[in-house]
Parts: structure tokens; sequence; C-alpha cells
């Protein structure tokens, strides 16, 4: 069974073209019937060497104020 689990996971890390991390990903397999808890799913990814694309930090309205605060 955890080969075919092993599968899934790395099908549906495929599927969302490399953005989810074992959270998303276990809230997924729980939608189609797989009972695999987060440290499992993501102990998988890291075997398998899949790796989440974290997106770039947004400016926060803290660094848009800081710019503010100078001479227009």
């Amino acid at each position: 069974m955890e080969t075919g689990l092993a599968d899934e996971v790395r099908i549906v890390f495929q599927t969302h073209r490399r953005r989810y991390g074992s959270r998303r990903i276990r809230a997924e397999l729980k939608e189609r019937a797989y009972k695999a808890g987060r440290h499992k799913i993501r102990k998988l990814l890291k075997e398998q060497g899949l790796k989440a694309i974290q997106s770039p930090r947004r400016f926060t309205a803290a660094d848009l104020f800081i710019s503010m605060d100078g001479p227009i």
C-alpha cells in the first residue's frame, strides 16, 4: 500500500505544478479516501526528492509605510 500512497503523493504534487506541500496534499488525499498523516506524506515527499516551490515574499503594509516616510 505504501507504494500506492507514494505514487498518489507524486501525482497530486505534479498535478498542482509543485505548489502543494504536505498539508495540502494530505487534504487532497483525504478527499480521495486515502488515510495518511501529514508527517507520513512529508516523509514520502522527502524520499522522492520532491520539494514545493514557495512564492517570493510580497510587500506588507509596513514596507509601504517605511518607503513613504522618506522625501518625495
